[in-house]
């Protein structure tokens, strides 16, 4: 696939007029005469479906209508301008694709998928090169003539779109639960079985447009909808009850129904028999006996409709009748109506709903329908599962491919194929489970691959397999097992750890420990005026889990009762108080120390020498670095550049958090505190941090004081080609490669050219053999000829920003 860059030229035109309040004739336009122009590098693009959120088109212009008026001290509303890009497969642009510009915004960028969406929309076909003419439509006000620009003509070759159906795609996994199939060019209707109460989902179209729920920031409506680019917010969701479900969905309407159906019946011979569900072939099923001849089979369903009246709770009484039509075909009828289904001579049948393809049969006998309704067979075949043989097994990280990296934790074998160890999750952490610490040569094992989530205890070892995750909003300290032999894991958080003994009368909560997330050991001061028999330690408030350390070897080990438990370190002296810390991390070997605590002031904080920044959910759950901010020489200060998807509808590249370890989701995380942006905090409660403006940011933080601060900056190249314009080439930030872009023309060296942050010359950079300096007018970024070049720039690494320079032929 080819990335085109395209700079669209001044915009002018004489725009519509207006009275001031005083009488006289009031005349807007814009500066100058001339229409766009429009400048290519490249006029050909191949769209790949496999790289769908690479960016494909990036668009600038270097005006954005600004008002000349006859009288300067009239005031109009800042959007009285308004810019439109056009797109037609026609150079006549008979019938146009629109996308209103953002007010003052200079550019815009398309992905492989958006640019796809658009010109199937226009009735490309996939697979098939055509051409696709832009132009740019400015119009001042809503009643006056539009002015158009320039034509660029370019030719596309998109990848084929199957608009026949709408998926309902799970919020959670990420995969396609049901298809719903198209009536009309955006109106869906049909019958999906939903396996999970509460189901959040989106809705997306086969040109990638997707649906959420529609929303003001703050709640959401019900079975409305609105167009979403983000699929991890204001998704859609199924009500409580599961089962199967009649659906129907308008784009046109924007709103969505739902009609529950939990078990389908058929009614025959004055019978009524419910069907049963079939999860892997995604069907259903009823064997009926008929007693006589041509008997009638009836499909009247007694359902609850659920819409935007309704609501998700409040649902009204509807019946729906399925009705067969030809070749399997069928149709779904308000109210009771004949199927058209008859039976032939009196004996056994087998109705079939096939719901994958979309199929009605009525077949003679009984006919099994393999798999689905045995739990064995719910779940995908994976002959090359193998028990663990080892004495552990390790909980590996995984990077933004979920592909395993290094090793979390460790479990340790309880038995044969059984394992157990203790570990700190963070919010919706995912892992996998690996039989050895190397993961070059460790056989992993993640989640069964089923849409619905109902794999994630199950361990599987297909190369479709799923991240597995800790289904949890708020990060715990977990004591995990795993039963390989029965394909199991599970997890329960810690909520207490406590000290009991004699020592303080075995009374409940009165020496609870505290958990330290950046060390993962539990602490607790302890003091007696008499020790008696000692302490043990009970997890989680059960008497039947406890640890002790009855050899006094300074290693813990557990026992399934309280009673004679107890242990007393040496050297404990009455009246006196100790610092009692617990190191549960290495299953095989559970450690304590006691040491007294002399009080006396806090040793001195130590900093890391470098802090990083990961992009993340609002979780703050980190799914990719997002930068290396380096000490700017005082310790716990930091400074670098953070940069940001253009919209707030990706939710991952517009929220962030730093942390002081070079892996995503370990060591000390620092969010920030609610209502408080600019202040860190490092506990669960806290927030995924944000910018005020999106885009490019220098960001200092201070560990010293918990803070940090932002400095919004465009960001431009500049030089002799463009008289040192900061406006002239503005660069683009691409999400596929974290870097910025832009295409520059220099038909002259002259002084060479500058990397500008900043509308003031705040922060500019030159350099040599692609690494940036900073400039002093002297070391300015020289290219080899003159020519039109692709500028890419890495600002990733403080303590190593990067540039290429790539000659356009």
């Amino acid at each position: 696939m080819k990335k085109i860059h395209f700079l669209i030229g001044a915009l002018a035109l004489l725009l519509g007029a207006s009275c001031s309040k005083d009488g006289e004739m009031l005349t807007a336009s814009l500066p100058g005469e001339e229409g766009i122009t429009i400048g290519s590098v490249d006029t050909e693009i191949v769209l790949d479906k496999e790289n769908a959120s690479a960016l494909a088109l990036t668009l600038y212009w270097d005006a954005t209508g600004d008002l000349v008026l006859s009288n300067p001290d009239a005031q109009v509303p800042a959007d009285v301008v308004s810019q439109t890009l056009q797109f037609a497969a026609e150079e006549s642009f008979a019938e146009p694709y629109e996308a209103l510009m953002t007010t003052g915004a200079t550019s815009v960028q398309y992905t492989v998928s958006q640019l796809n969406a658009i010109v199937s929309r226009l009735g490309f076909e996939g697979g098939a090169a055509a051409p696709l003419y832009v132009r740019m439509k400015t119009r001042l006000g809503g009643n006056s003539e539009p002015r158009y620009g320039n034509v660029l003509q370019f030719t596309v070759t998109p990848y084929f779109i199957d608009m026949s159906q709408i998926a309902i795609r799970s919020k959670d996994s990420g995969t396609d639960v049901a298809a719903i199939p198209a009536l009309t060019d955006g109106e869906y209707a049909g019958l999906a079985t939903i396996s999970s109460s509460w189901l959040n989902f989106y809705f997306v179209e086969g040109d990638g447009t997707a649906w959420g729920t529609l929303n003001d920031g703050s709640a959401g409506t019900a079975f409305a909808l609105q167009q979403t680019t983000d699929l991890t917010s204001w998704n859609c969701w199924f009500p409580e009850p599961t089962g199967c479900y009649y659906v129907t969905m308008s784009t046109s309407a924007a709103e969505w129904t739902a009609t529950s159906i939990p078990e389908p019946t058929v009614q025959v011979d004055d019978a009524s028999l419910a069907m049963t569900y079939h999860k892997a072939q995604d069907t259903w099923s009823c064997v009926i006996t008929t007693t006589g001849d041509n008997a009638a089979i009836g499909l009247v369903q007694s359902g609850s409709l659920y819409n935007r009246s309704t609501g998700d709770s409040a649902p009204v009484e509807r019946t729906l009748s399925l009705v067969a039509g030809a070749d399997g075909a069928f149709t779904v009828a308000d109210g009771s109506a004949a199927s058209g289904l008859t039976a032939g001579a009196a004996g056994t049948y087998t109705l079939l709903l096939d719901l994958t393809n979309r199929s009605l049969t009525l077949a003679e006998g009984e006919v099994e329908v393999g798999g689905g309704d045995e739990e064995d067979d719910q779940w995908p075949e994976d002959p090359a599962y193998a028990v663990p043989t080892g004495d552990k097994v390790y909980i590996y990280n995984l990077d933004g491919d979920k592909n395993p990296t290094t090793v979390a934790g460790t479990l340790a074998a309880a038995g044969s194929g059984t394992y157990e160890g203790f570990i700190y999750f963070s919010a919706w952490y995912n892992f996998k489970f690996g039989d050895t610490d190397d993961a070059s040569t460790a056989k992993f094992y993640g989640a069964a691959p089923l849409s619905d989530n109902s794999g994630l205890y199950r361990l599987y070892t297909g190369e479709d397999m799923y991240a597995i995750w800790y289904d949890d909003g708020t990060g715990a300290y977990c004591h995990v097992t795993a039963d390989f032999n029965e394909r199991t894991w599970s997890c329960e958080a810690v909520t207490s750890l406590e000290v009991l003994g004699s020592f303080n009368g075995y009374t409940e909560n009165a020496n609870e420990m505290s958990f330290d997330t950046a060390t993962r050991t539990w602490t607790a001061t302890i003091q007696a005026a008499e020790w008696g028999s000692g302490f043990y330690l009970r997890l989680n408030d059960d008497w039947n889990r406890c640890y002790t350390d009855l050899d006094l070897d300074g290693r813990l080990e557990f026992r399934t009762s309280s009673t004679g438990s107890e242990f007393l370190p040496a050297g404990l002296e009455a009246d006196r108080s100790y610092r009692l810390t617990v190191d549960l991390n290495d299953p095989e070997n559970l450690t304590y120390t006691i040491v007294a605590d002399e009080g006396g002031e806090e040793p001195a904080p130590e900093y890391p020498e470098t802090l990083y920044a990961y992009y993340c959910w609002k979780t703050k759950y980190a799914e990719q670095m997002a930068s290396r901010l380096i000490s700017t020489g005082t310790d716990g200060h930091y400074a670098g550049y953070i940069s940001t998807s253009s919209s707030w509808d990706d939710e991952v590249h517009t929220n962030f958090v730093f942390s002081d370890s070079a892996l995503p989701n370990d060591g000390t995380i620092y969010g920030t505190l609610s209502g408080s942006q600019f202040v860190l905090d490092t506990s669960e409660s806290s927030y995924a941090a944000w910018f005020t403006n999106l885009g490019l940011n220098r960001v200092t933080v201070d560990l010293t004081t918990g803070s940090w601060t932002e400095e919004a900056l465009p960001i431009a190249v500049t030089g002799t080609f463009n008289n040192w314009s900061l406006t002239a080439n503005p660069m683009a930030f691409d999400l596929a490669t974290l870097t910025w872009q832009a295409t520059c023309t220099v038909p002259e060296i002259g002084d060479g050219i500058q990397i500008v942050l900043g509308d003031n010359w705040n922060y500019k950079y030159g350099g040599a053999d692609g690494v940036l300096v900073e400039a002093d007018n002297n070391n300015n970024i020289q290219p080899a000829e003159t020519g039109t070049y692709l500028i890419t720039v890495d600002l990733r690494n403080a303590g190593n920003l990067t540039y290429t320079l790539t000659k356009q032929e």
